[in-house]
């Protein structure tokens, strides 16, 4: 009897113990009672037994930053790139005439738009940067320690950058305001263009909001622009460097006298599952489910 009562407490124990590991493990509501630190050694054991001890270090390292600071996530993330021609004559802005030559550049227009947490701003901070860049060289230098909401990459002649730093503040400003036609919404609300550098790494625009930047709230961001692209060579790349759900890339071009090269190198799943729908004159990839850094799209545009 006394060895029976022993072997069923210790059945008991164990069963017992395992409800309680199941029901932490499948509430979160129950692990809130538990120090931070608790957590996340709970997280790196749960590692371990699922990848084995040579492949925890890894995989905990590449969880670990998520779990001690709030990084940037995004969702309802929406790209839209339209390539067009543009007729000189018919050109009503005087800097499109005057500065690019119709046979060697196209007009782009690109909106963009996501919600996500702005970490990284300075607190009560209200001003940003945009960032259309020549020189990606210098890119990693420029990016250091600045606010950049949006960084796309310029790809013009060295003979028209250079025209364009030779103008002065007030012409610069309204290059970009009025020829690349920048808009910043921020929660539905325009930021206002304070000023514009142009160096031969390409064109900062430094912008404010009417309020100060919510470092802990998602924020609803919209940017639409136009700008100058070379014919040759004619690529864009569509970049995910932070978390990002089912991103939305769209590509139009005119299919009678460009044709278009994609390059998707997204997830291995994604790829599979969502490859992109090509149709004649636009591209779009909708991949399902997260995207994780550094994945994204290149597309190769050629004439006929």
């Amino acid at each position: 009897n006394f060895a029976y009562e022993y072997i069923t407490k210790d059945y008991m124990a164990d069963e017992i113990s395992e409800e309680i590991t199941q029901t932490l493990m499948s509430n979160p509501r129950a692990l809130e009672a538990f120090d931070t630190a608790i957590k996340r050694e709970f997280v790196k054991s749960t590692i371990a037994s699922l990848v084995g001890p040579d492949k925890i270090d890894a995989v905990s390292g590449a969880i670990e930053p998520y779990l001690i600071y709030q990084h940037n996530v995004r969702s309802s993330f929406d790209y839209s790139i339209e390539i067009r021609h543009f007729q000189p004559e018919a050109e009503k802005d005087p800097i499109w005439r005057s500065f690019f030559d119709a046979g060697l550049y196209y007009k782009v227009k690109e909106k963009f738009s996501c919600q996500k947490i702005l970490t990284g701003f300075a607190a009560k901070s209200n001003e940003f940067r945009l960032g259309f860049f020549s020189n990606l060289s210098q890119l990693d230098s420029e990016l250091k320690n600045q606010n950049y909401l949006f960084r796309e990459n310029l790809t013009i002649r060295a003979e028209e950058l250079q025209a364009l730093a030779a103008m002065t503040d007030e012409e610069k400003c309204r290059f970009v305001a009025e020829t690349m036609r920048l808009n910043v919404y921020l929660n539905q609300i325009r930021a206002e263009l304070v000023s514009c550098t142009v160096d031969e790494n390409g064109i900062i625009a430094e912008l404010k909001t009417a309020s100060f930047i919510d470092s802990q709230n998602e924020i609803e961001m919209e940017i639409g622009f136009y700008m100058p692209q070379l014919k040759k060579p004619c690529e864009f790349l569509v970049s995910i460097t932070e978390p990002t759900l089912a991103p939305k890339i769209h590509l139009l071009y005119d299919e009678n006298t460009m044709e278009v090269r994609t390059y998707p190198f997204l997830d291995e799943e994604a790829d599979l599952l969502e490859k992109a729908t090509q149709m004649p004159g636009e591209v779009y990839i909708c991949p399902k489910g997260w995207i994780y850094p550094i994945k994204g799209v290149v597309f190769i545009v050629d004439e006929r």
